[in-house]
């Protein structure tokens, strides 16, 4: 289920989400690997966090 969320969301947020969670890499060296700001990686994280949160809400309703 997790995977198929993931698959909804931008090609950028599923990177951050990868590096982060998976990886366990810090916004900071996501944001230099990305050649990103470290605030947009943090805004970027945020947004998809939000997306996962309302995908198993949802989910999680319906059974």
């Amino acid at each position: 289920m997790i995977a198929q969320v993931i698959e909804t969301l931008s090609k950028r947020q599923q990177d951050i989400i990868l590096l982060s969670f998976f990886l366990n890499m810090k916004d900071v060296d996501i944001a230099k690997l990305m050649n990103l700001a470290k605030s947009t990686v943090h805004y970027h994280k945020e947004n998809a966090l939000k997306e996962l949160q309302k995908f198993m809400e949802k989910h999680l309703d319906e059974k």
